[in-house]
């Protein structure tokens, strides 16, 4: 039970510091322009852009205050170099089988919802875009959910248990039904390859190529892609095939090693 209150306090302590970032900047841009920043566009992503980078100082310094516990808390690992581009591939498949799936869920009402809440954004320059979207998305919610919130379940509960449960939590966050209904495996997947690599540049690398893909079919694709079973299918086996080879190419050296050690034991 003591673990449960735990996680809590630090997701209320960070979705206070969310509100708390947004909050500032929202009565900084008040003051400096003297209208409201919601009934114009520009402005509120301006503000979504810098309340983002705030809230991202925050956790950066939240983790190096914990420095002790830094290499427990977010395996900061450099990647292979392998592994990290077949993330770009994985990426890229991952959200285009989601695109092509997720009209089947019936939320329509969700699924609106959403598009409404992204209209402002989607209309911003391009650059800001991938940056709110892509990079802050990426870099913020892997160090929140994959680094340290999944630090403390991983230290109570089984590690199985503990990704299942950081992924559904990441799902729930998104607070949007349509959102959690893809959100939530894919956090269960992100959080499955954190493990694998022990490499938080892995899933950020991940988070945001899958984010990136959205973002670009929404500016440069004009018909709906969306629908289809047989594209849904073929992504589908292709995500499949690339986290395969990203596991295989992680354990790759080490079952290697492992091998030489055996023979080097052996000769002994």
């Amino acid at each position: 039970m003591k673990i449960w209150f735990k996680i809590m306090g630090l997701l209320a302590f960070f979705f206070g510091s969310y509100l708390a970032s947004y909050i500032i900047v929202a009565m900084f841009y008040e003051f400096a322009y003297e209208v409201n920043i919601f009934e114009n566009n520009k402005l509120e992503v301006e503000m979504a852009l810098v309340g983002d980078t705030l809230f991202c100082l925050i956790l950066i310094g939240f983790v190096f205050w914990r420095r002790r516990r830094l290499a427990e808390s977010c395996h900061f690992e450099k990647p292979k170099t392998s592994v990290f581009f077949v993330t770009i591939p994985l990426a890229i498949c991952l959200n285009l089988f989601l695109t092509f799936v997720m009209p089947f869920v019936p939320l329509d009402e969700s699924a609106i919802e959403m598009q409404e809440m992204f209209k402002p954004f989607l209309e911003a320059p391009l650059w800001m875009q991938i940056l709110i979207l892509g990079v802050f998305a990426a870099v913020n919610e892997e160090l929140m959910m994959r680094g340290l919130i999944f630090h403390e379940l991983r230290r109570k509960m089984p590690i199985i248990v503990a990704v299942v449960v950081q992924g559904t939590l990441f799902g729930l966050l998104h607070m949007n039904l349509f959102q959690v209904a893809y959100a939530a495996p894919m956090g269960i997947l992100l959080g499955f390859i954190y493990v694998w690599t022990r490499s938080i540049w892995i899933t950020m690398s991940i988070h945001f190529f899958n984010n990136l893909t959205s973002t670009l079919l929404s500016n440069y694709v004009a018909e709906d892609i969306s629908g289809s079973i047989i594209y849904s299918i073929f992504f589908f086996v292709l995500t499949i095939v690339f986290i395969v080879w990203l596991y295989r190419l992680q354990f790759a050296d080490r079952t290697v090693a492992t091998m030489t050690n055996e023979k080097e034991a052996a000769s002994i």
